[in-house]
């Protein structure tokens, strides 16, 4: 560690003597920055997981809107730095999620508009320990997934069958629902 001081303080000097730098010493004050960088990514992570919504026990349900207060935390960070903090924020959610599971599950799919950052993908597999495949990896359809869904939830609201119940949302009893709209009277 020593040396790794010694050759900042020289990179120091030399920048401000304009001295030749040494390639080795470029090279130390390269790492020292990126450390310096990964231990304040780490330092805002470590204080966004502390928002109460993910100590919270399941059933529970998050609107998009919900941890735009978090944000601020990101302000002055460069566009890469805070879309780093907040890929290690994501990848970490969903490793704090499997406190709350039965059991750890064998292997993960993953879906939705995160599937097409490489980068997280990368990160949430390396977490999981490579027990992650996305939709497309598995050759299913993703594009529609959304939308059938809510079709999904339309064919049973209209015929009576709940689509919410207390142990995935909470709710005190199943419910249907939603309001049929009839666009033809």
């Amino acid at each position: 560690m020593q040396a790794f001081h010694s050759h900042f303080i020289k990179l120091c000097l030399a920048l401000n003597s304009n001295i030749s730098v040494e390639r080795s010493t470029l090279r130390w004050a390269f790492i020292l920055i990126q450390v310096m960088k990964v231990t304040e990514e780490q330092e805002i992570v470590r204080y966004l997981l502390k928002t109460p919504y993910l100590r919270q026990s399941p059933p529970k349900t998050l609107d998009r809107d919900d941890f735009d207060h978090l944000l601020e935390h990101v302000e002055g960070c460069s566009p890469a730095d805070g879309a780093a903090t907040l890929t290690a924020f994501v990848v970490e959610c969903i490793v704090r999620s499997i406190l709350f599971l039965p059991s750890i599950p064998n292997h993960w799919v993953l879906t939705g508009g995160g599937t097409f950052n490489p980068t997280l993908v990368l990160a949430i597999k390396r977490a999981l320990k490579d027990r992650v495949q996305t939709f497309s990896e598995l050759n299913l359809p993703h594009y529609n997934l959304e939308a059938t869904g809510y079709a999904f939830l339309a064919v049973r609201h209209l015929a009576g069958l709940p689509i919410t119940f207390p142990e995935t949302t909470g709710v005190k009893e199943p419910i249907t629902g939603g309001i049929y709209h009839n666009i033809t009277d």
